[in-house]
Parts: structure tokens; sequence; C-alpha cells
């Protein structure tokens, strides 16, 4: 019902708006309007959609098989994946926030951008970021998850000449 309404930002009185908003939202959509805040937003969340399919579902399920297997240094690894939940989210952003705008460039010179006001690199550090935030959810989950899978059969694939990888 919200769809057909237009709802005023000085006083939020609500008049009848017919079909004028999925017209305006198929103008910004398809770059007959001025606004290119809609369509910008579009690509960014089909980048996100596509990153989280392509690229982080795979390190997900990489660095979830590295704790599962209990390789070398995972309690380190777990640390630094999992201080996003140990830690406050608030404190976490503030710190990210710190290391991006002060120790960066300090360790890289005066010619390291601006990641947070560039709009060249501000897409890019947020989705960083979001995937770190991300990654210690997923790594409670997947691990749990190949710990159910029953020994016998690891075994039997281990007897079969399956290694470590393949597995």
């Amino acid at each position: 019902i919200m769809a057909f309404q237009n709802i005023s930002a000085l006083d939020g009185t609500r008049s009848f708006a017919g079909v004028d908003n999925f017209v305006e939202f198929f103008k910004g959509m398809f770059g007959q309007s001025d606004n290119v805040l809609l369509r910008t937003s579009f690509l960014n969340s089909f980048k996100m959609f596509f990153i989280s399919f392509s690229i982080t579902m795979p390190l997900y399920l990489l660095f979830s098989y590295y704790i599962f297997k209990k390789f070398t240094g995972t309690r380190i690894f777990m640390i630094l994946i999992m201080l996003p939940s140990i830690v406050s989210g608030f404190i976490v952003a503030l710190v990210f926030k710190r290391f991006v705008n002060v120790v960066f460039p300090n360790w890289f010179g005066d010619g390291f951008p601006d990641l947070f006001n560039d709009p060249n690199y501000t897409f890019g550090t947020c989705l960083f970021y979001l995937i770190w935030q991300s990654f210690s959810t997923s790594l409670i989950v997947y691990p749990n998850a190949m710990r159910a899978i029953d020994p016998q059969i690891l075994e039997s694939a281990r007897i079969d000449g399956c290694g470590c990888w393949r597995e």
C-alpha cells in the first residue's frame, strides 16, 4: 500500500501517488533520471551478491576446513577471525577506522589513499570490513558441521587414497 503513496518530508502527510513511484524507480534504474543513487545502490548490491558467492563462500569453506583439520597456527588464526565477535562491534569498528586513517598512512607514507573518503576506495574498504565481520559466524557454523561427518567416512576416504585437500 505504501508503494502507491507519497509521503511529505516536511509534515509527513500522505497522498495517493498512483504508479508514479514505480515510474520514478524505473527511470532511476535505467538511466532516464538524474538520480544515479538508485542505480549505484543496485550495482553495489549486485557486486556484494557476486562477491559473496564467488569469493567469500569458498574462503569460508577453505578456512573452516583449515580449522577442522587443526593445521599449524589454528589458534592464532581463530583469535584474529573471532576478534569481531569477542570484542564489541563498536570497538572493532573504531580500531579498524583508526588503522585505516592513521596507522596505514604512517606505515606506507603520505601517498597512501584516504580509504574512507576517496570514492575509488570507499566501497572496497567497506566490503573488506563486512567480509571480515562475517567470517566469525561462518567459522563457527562450518567447522561444527564438518565435525558432524562420521569419522568412518573420512577414514574410508583416506584408505581409498583420498589426500588431505581432496577430502
